[in-house]
């Protein structure tokens, strides 16, 4: 009679454990566990499953896991947190290297303070490149506080091997925070969500040029953006 008791009382509260965890869950919404929240945005866009390629999980992307996902002719560029988050679609080249701009602005450690600012990542570059480097110009032509601005920076960045992708920082070059319209033009790029950086990339209107290197620090493909 007492193991009936305790076999029916363990029944009893495993079964109110799981009501609460169900409540639980439909109360925050439903979220998926993060490894199924790709297949789920791509399910959502009639897109094919990606292989994912690239995960960054640091804690330092606004608290989101960006990742990296390729198909054949395409990048699924993803922005995840609990369970939820965004899709973002890159035309992939396949042949040749293929540089997109990670869906989140990263966190980067000035030397004095942290700051944020867009991170790309180079897909499918090519076999035994041991680093690489990007150098892109970015500028700004129009006005500012009624002010005309005709500004143009170069960045140059060098290249981190983050699984089979590199990845490369964008860097303030002016003060963050400045007030100068040198400064506030280079915080419209850099300041502002990855979106005006990806638009303009998409559609060939960013200079850039990729290079990657050998083990021996000789150039093995030098890709150009004119």
């Amino acid at each position: 009679m007492e193991r009936r008791t305790y076999c029916r009382r363990l029944i009893g509260n495993t079964v109110l454990c799981l009501l609460l965890a169900l409540a639980l869950w439909t109360v925050t919404g439903c979220p998926l566990p993060q490894s199924m929240a790709p297949r789920r945005l791509e399910r959502q866009m009639l897109l094919e499953p990606s292989t994912i390629v690239l995960e960054t999980d640091d804690n330092q992307n606004h608290g989101d896991t960006l990742l990296l996902g390729v198909t054949e002719d395409h990048i699924h560029s993803f922005a995840l947190r609990d369970g939820d988050g965004s899709l973002t679609l890159w035309e992939r080249k396949g042949a040749e290297p293929t540089l997109v701009v990670l869906p989140r602005q990263a966190w980067y450690w000035t030397g004095e303070e942290s700051a944020y600012a867009p991170k790309l990542a180079a897909v499918d570059v090519p076999q035994g490149a041991v680093s690489a480097r990007l150098s892109m110009t970015l500028t700004f032509e129009g006005g500012i506080n009624n002010s005309p601005v005709n500004w143009e920076r170069t960045y140059g960045m060098e290249g981190v091997r983050e699984g089979s992708c590199f990845l490369f920082q964008l860097t303030y070059q002016g003060e963050p925070d400045g007030t100068t319209l040198d400064e506030l033009a280079e915080q419209s790029w850099l300041r502002s969500s990855p979106y005006q950086l990806t638009r303009e990339l998409r559609q060939d209107k960013i200079s850039y040029t990729l290079e990657f290197f050998d083990a021996d620090g000789q150039v093995i493909l030098t890709q150009t953006n004119p």
